[in-house]
């Protein structure tokens, strides 16, 4: 587990740098840098590391169910990550909603610490078909953190 836990943080660390990114309705600050909900597919949210701070990185997390919620009564959402950081790890490929095929990917199951708008989170990450075991944790500016 600690070796996926290794190239999870690998492919974020390779797309995270810089400043904050383009203000949008919700951006959270992460150990690996800003992280924004960048658009909504159906029922499902996507959020996108900005990596350079100001445009989308190819590191999404894919949350079904949660644009269900964008006013509140946010609870726990399981979904997947995909990235295109150049780390070929998964046997096999993936195509996300948003057409992106690659090697990188995996689960996320991600927590709200309140269900009222604006609050921060804890995700936990898996590598290819690996339980969830790293943590990472998402804080709004707005002061909805616990």
């Amino acid at each position: 587990m600690r070796r996926m836990t290794a190239r999870f943080s690998a492919a974020l660390i390779v797309l995270a740098a810089g400043a904050a990114p383009v203000m949008a309705d919700e951006v959270w600050s992460t150990p690996y840098g800003p992280m924004q909900w960048e658009t909504t597919l159906a029922d499902m949210a996507v959020f996108n590391l900005y990596g350079d701070g100001v445009a989308p990185s190819a590191l999404r997390l894919f949350l079904p169910g949660m644009a269900l919620d964008v006013s509140g009564g946010r609870g726990e959402y399981y979904g997947f990550w995909t990235s295109e950081s150049g780390e070929r790890v998964c046997p096999a490929a993936l195509t996300d909603p948003m057409g992106l095929t690659t090697r990188d990917w995996g689960s996320v199951e991600l927590r709200f610490d309140r269900a009222g708008f604006p609050s921060s989170w804890t995700a936990r990450v898996g590598v290819c078909f690996d339980a969830p075991g790293e943590t990472i944790r998402g804080v709004t500016p707005a002061g909805g953190g616990k």
